[in-house]
């Protein structure tokens, strides 16, 4: 007699946090791997996202799953419209890390030092960050898209902005980049600076006197008395932030002409 081959099914849930609010996720999984069903609980602007990823993650083995889903092969294959990136990008990440939960990938941090921990859901510390660091050159979101750093529950952001401040002055590495680098694209950027620069800065001399990104200082000589500090610090800033391309903190010292005869 031929017996119908019965399936076991297993359920989970798990819980992630997106911008501090709860998101719930409950997997069925039968006993061949395969995800039965899918259900969520999420805030109002996820849900589409949510619901186009369950419907294509349904029927699909978890092995495969976690080798395919991804960014750009969920797009094309479910016709997701992605021009929400960061939420496309976090409910796949919230899904990823259900299905290795479910698989045992995600171990616990007994093998970390609790002290020096940075972010907890990637299980990341101090020498792992350190390390990205240098890898990457200080360029934060490169970091993020290799660990996971501080994306899934945002709890450690304000840590990561302190060691990632101390980090950028041990190494002398900013977004990318050396602060050799930073400090000869400013100077380029500057020698291109009296093209575009008001009447006020004309004959006038810029020098770079520290160059420590983000933090930038300058001294402005032979520069008109009609060139006062807010003009300049609001053309420079302007300038500057659309050339190089990053955040930066800008001090500026004006050396009129006049003062200089003056002494």
């Amino acid at each position: 007699m031929n017996s119908t081959p019965t399936h076991q099914y297993k359920n989970q849930e798990y819980s992630f946090l997106f911008e501090l609010k709860e998101v719930k996720v409950y997997l069925t999984l039968d006993s061949n791997n395969r995800v039965y069903r899918v259900y969520y609980d999420v805030q109002n602007e996820l849900v589409t996202t949510f619901e186009s990823l369950s419907k294509f993650i349904l029927d699909k083995n978890l092995d495969e799953l976690l080798m395919d889903l991804s960014h750009q092969y969920v797009s094309e294959a479910s016709n997701i419209e992605a021009s929400d990136n960061l939420k496309l990008h976090y409910s796949l990440l919230v899904l990823k890390q259900a299905l290795k939960k479910y698989r045992g990938d995600i171990v616990g941090l007994s093998n970390l030092d609790a002290n020096q921990i940075i972010c907890r859901c990637s299980k990341l510390d101090n020498v792992g960050l350190d390390k990205l660091f240098k890898e990457h050159k200080g360029h934060l979101s490169q970091i993020q898209k290799a660990s996971n750093l501080s994306l899934i529950c945002g709890s450690c952001l304000d840590l990561v902005k302190n060691k990632m401040k101390f980090l950028t002055q041990k190494h002398e590495h900013f977004e990318g980049k050396t602060f050799q680098e930073w400090r000869a694209l400013l100077e380029s950027s500057l020698e291109d600076f009296t093209n575009f620069s008001p009447a006020e800065f004309e004959n006038s001399e810029i020098k770079i006197t520290k160059c420590e990104m983000p933090q930038i200082s300058l001294q402005i000589k032979n520069c008109r008395e009609s060139l006062n500090h807010n003009l300049a610090m609001k053309s420079l800033m302007n300038y500057l932030s659309s050339e190089l391309k990053v955040a930066i903190e800008l001090e500026i010292t004006l050396n009129s002409s006049s003062s200089n005869l003056n002494h």
